[in-house]
């Protein structure tokens, strides 16, 4: 996810994605500059027209609402639709590990020690999975049964070389 501030709209011009966008547009934006005060000069030096032989108009106005309505419109339905992307797929989790707790409940014994490990672990999966996609995982925010050492604990922090929560996926 992409922290920006939107009052330092300065800072926006400097990210990665922008930085592509104004390398493709600039050649065309200094062009149509050009193009604009070649216009201008004509107009003013050799046919000598001045502002009140110029009329008023709001076409470029309503035309360039229209433009920027649009972009508004297409920009915010591809943020809505990662938005319901991720809620979707959040959801998807969420019924797996709920699925997977019921199978584990209807497996295990009433008074097992593995349930009790599994119902401290399904959770922690799902809060590592969050924090992951965040800004890495938070391991005190993650609950372990009291009779795990430190050593046990350390083992299930991300390795340095991949990020990877419980070591489930190969990186």
């Amino acid at each position: 996810m992409i922290d920006y501030n939107p009052k330092n709209w300065l800072s926006l011009l400097t990210h990665a994605y922008s930085k592509r966008v104004m390398r493709t547009l600039t050649p065309a934006i200094v062009g149509l500059a050009f193009f604009s005060l070649l216009c201008c000069f004509l107009m003013i030096t050799i046919a000598k027209w001045h502002e009140k032989e110029f009329q008023p108009t709001i076409a470029m106005h309503s035309l360039l609402g229209v433009v920027l309505g649009l972009f508004l419109v297409f920009r915010t339905n591809s943020a809505y639709d990662r938005w319901w992307e991720g809620r979707r797929l959040w959801g998807g989790l969420v019924n797996s590990t709920r699925n997977l707790a019921l199978k584990i409940n209807a497996y295990l014994g009433s008074d097992s020690e593995e349930r009790m490990w599994f119902s401290m672990m399904i959770p922690n999966f799902v809060i590592a999975t969050k924090e992951q996609l965040r800004q890495g995982v938070q391991m005190d925010e993650l609950q372990f049964p009291d009779d795990l050492s430190k050593k046990e604990v350390e083992k299930f922090k991300p390795q340095a070389k991949c990020d990877c929560f419980f070591n489930v996926w190969s990186c």
